[in-house]
């Protein structure tokens, strides 16, 4: 049968809590219960999960989580990345190839800037803002350089290697470069 599990784990500032279970231990396989991660940049996490890991600001994310086999997936995720909230439910399949994801994810309030990293961008570090130090270091020129899209180039096999299908609304946006709303 499932073994209960109570974990709290920091990784350099990364922090993973789980409550739960697990049906087998050793291989980690059947894993169900309550998860809490937070840290200063979700890259790790993605990169553990073969997904392209980008550089987005620091985030405090809890959920559902239950992962059989080689699929694992996270309902009722609510929390925040950088300044914005995020909320709603994801899937990760790791059996496709590429790997699928999937989800129906919502803000309140989106600041655009969070998903600078998408573009290949640093997020925002102004005052207000919400960035890694490691953040704040990179943005340091790119802020000077004040254009709307970073020049650096993005590798297009980071998004050939992931099969994504994730529909995303947000009630509210706020960009200081672009005139754009829900």
């Amino acid at each position: 049968g499932p073994s209960p599990v109570n974990l709290d784990v920091a990784i350099e500032n990364t922090r993973v809590q789980f409550d739960g279970s697990v049906d087998e231990l050793r291989a980690l396989k059947g894993v169900e219960g309550r998860v809490h991660a937070q840290g200063p940049d979700p890259a790790a996490v993605l990169d553990l999960f073969k997904l392209p890991s980008i550089s987005l600001p620091p985030y405090d994310v809890a959920g559902d989580v239950t992962w059989r086999d080689d699929e694992a997936k996270v309902a009722g995720l609510a929390g925040k990345l950088g300044d914005s909230d995020v909320s709603g439910d994801a899937a990760v399949d790791l059996r496709a190839d590429p790997p699928a994801v999937t989800g129906e994810l919502h803000s309140d309030l989106l600041d655009l800037d969070d998903l600078a990293g998408l573009i290949g961008a640093p997020p925002g570090t102004g005052a207000g803002e919400t960035a890694s130090p490691a953040q704040e270091q990179r943005a340091e020129p790119r802020e000077q350089d004040r254009r709307l899209l970073p020049a650096k180039e993005i590798d297009p096999d980071l998004w050939r290697n992931v099969d994504l299908d994730v529909s995303y609304n947000a009630d509210r946006i706020e960009s200081e470069y672009l005139p754009i709303d829900r």
